[in-house]
């Protein structure tokens, strides 16, 4: 029996006993396929081999410092702007209180939550900005 399948010149070998091609790495019938565990170990190796070198390994070490520095960074820029947000939404509890109140005008209240919604707006563009 013959092998129908085709081999590249670099791997095949022909086998002089059988007149079947096989690969370069296996037996007669290798259909050059490797399995889960044995591509997971090659793949693991290789990683390993190349964070061997402390040069790439300082460069990858200085890039997740950088990361971590930047998402902290961000974190505390939106902590602070939703602090600001909260701010904002308690003033316009007491500006819309000093409404019901009579204690101001309809006028000053329409200036004040509009004043206020400009700000909100402005916060608001800062943090999807931010994320």
């Amino acid at each position: 029996m013959v092998s129908t399948r085709w081999k590249p010149a670099s791997v095949a070998k022909s086998d002089t006993t059988s007149g079947l091609s096989r690969c370069a790495r296996g037996g007669p019938y290798c259909p050059r396929t490797i399995g889960a565990r044995k591509a997971d170990e090659i793949a693991w190796n290789k990683f390993i081999e190349a964070f061997e070198s402390k040069l790439l390994w300082a460069a990858v070490q200085l890039r997740i410092t950088e990361l971590r520095e930047k998402t902290e960074s961000v974190l505390a820029e939106e902590a602070k702007l939703n602090g600001q947000l909260d701010i904002l939404q308690n003033e316009r509890q007491s500006v819309t209180l000093l409404a019901r109140k009579k204690l101001i005008t309809d006028q000053d209240l329409s200036y004040q939550l509009s004043e206020i919604d400009l700000r909100t707006l402005h916060l608001l563009r800062e943090l999807a900005d931010c994320q």
